[in-house]
């Protein structure tokens, strides 16, 4: 996280570090205090609490050895996005926080997918409505990660990958309403 304190809109207050101790003792939280200027920080805490419980779920943690969760399925985490740009980020975070995984696959999909697209009409903008509405404001997605040894797989198959990051309507999309035909939600059996 050292890393992230020298950029822009960057800050921990006793807030965000009661937020970090709920996650990391897995207690449900809701926190209604975050806002345009505390975002960044919020993310990169939950970014780090998914990495940590990824570690000690594959028996990676060293200060939590033992043999490695199995489940039906791969998946440990569900992340609910609005948008694709709160995505970029997301995953942004989770590249930086696992800087042993050097081979990241899909990259340029990724970058062309979810990356900022250029709009000029953000600027006499309020700072809250430009972080919320900037870049990439698509709300139909979803994006499943593999992570092995050295390398990390973006755009992998839901059933076979180890985070699932999804707007809420890409989530309803796949999972379906009941009395529909095509409907699938065995992938959030190990979540």
């Amino acid at each position: 996280l050292d890393a992230l304190k020298d950029q822009k809109d960057f800050s921990l207050g006793s807030a965000e570090g009661a937020f970090f101790l709920c996650l990391h003792v897995y207690l449900d939280v809701f926190f209604p205090q975050q806002n345009h200027l505390n975002a960044r920080a919020l993310r990169a805490l939950y970014a780090l609490h998914v990495v940590d419980h990824l570690r000690k779920a594959r028996g990676e943690d060293p200060g939590h050895p033992g043999q490695a969760e199995k489940g039906f399925t791969t998946a440990r985490v569900l992340v609910l996005c609005p948008f694709r740009s709160v995505c970029y980020e997301f995953v942004k975070l989770l590249m930086a926080l696992m800087p042993e995984k050097k081979q990241v696959k899909h990259k340029d999909r990724f970058e062309e997918d979810f990356g900022a697209r250029e709009d000029d009409s953000f600027a006499s903008k309020p700072a809250d409505y430009q972080h919320l509405f900037g870049g990439n404001s698509d709300d139909r997605f979803r994006l499943g990660i593999a992570l092995w040894k050295k390398a990390m797989r973006l755009y992998a198959p839901f059933h076979r990958a180890d985070i699932l990051i999804c707007s809420p309507l890409g989530l309803r999309q796949i999972t379906g309403a009941e009395g529909e035909r095509r409907r699938d939600y065995d992938f959030l059996s190990s979540v």
